[in-house]
């Protein structure tokens, strides 16, 4: 509960205050709410993976959730830069379409599509750590999948 719950009030007080915020304070205090959660998330989700993975194979099993883990950043840093330039920036400059519907929240120009970007990851985010409250097979994972120490106990039994 604590990796989907950390993930999700990140991503809602984090991304949200910087997204909405209009001035390097509000950023700052953005970016402090974000990341004085992150400790207390990884902790809970690396108290998950050690438990259930035999300390034999961890440093494998690790290597592998980390390569899949960083490979995305790449990806997220070649999509958000086009996506801010080419659509969120012209969608909240001056005259842009989406002036309208969200320029009271974020604001209006230079800087407003990234304001945007930032509550779209707010929003998103938060809605996919929550449905891992959806997913038994997510939310259960600590009481049903059996700690590696168990499973030894009752092989040599």
């Amino acid at each position: 509960h604590g990796a989907l719950a950390f993930t999700a009030v990140s991503f809602l007080i984090g991304d949200f205050v910087i997204g909405i915020g209009q001035s390097p304070v509000a950023w700052m205090l953005g970016a402090f709410l974000a990341s004085s959660l992150i400790p207390p998330l990884v902790a809970s989700e690396s108290a998950i993976w050690q438990s259930k993975v035999p300390p034999a194979v961890q440093g494998k099993v690790f290597a592998v959730k980390m390569l899949f883990r960083e490979i995305l950043f790449p990806v997220g840093f070649l999509i958000a830069g086009p996506l801010a330039d080419q659509v969120f920036e012209p969608a909240l400059a001056v005259d842009g379409v989406l002036v309208e519907t969200f320029g009271g929240l974020v604001g209006v120009g230079a800087g407003a599509g990234m304001g945007l970007m930032f509550v779209c990851t707010a929003f998103f985010g938060l809605i996919i750590s929550l449905s891992g409250y959806l997913n038994p097979r997510v939310r259960d994972v600590e009481d049903d999948l059996p700690d590696y120490d168990e499973i030894r106990v009752s092989q040599v039994a």
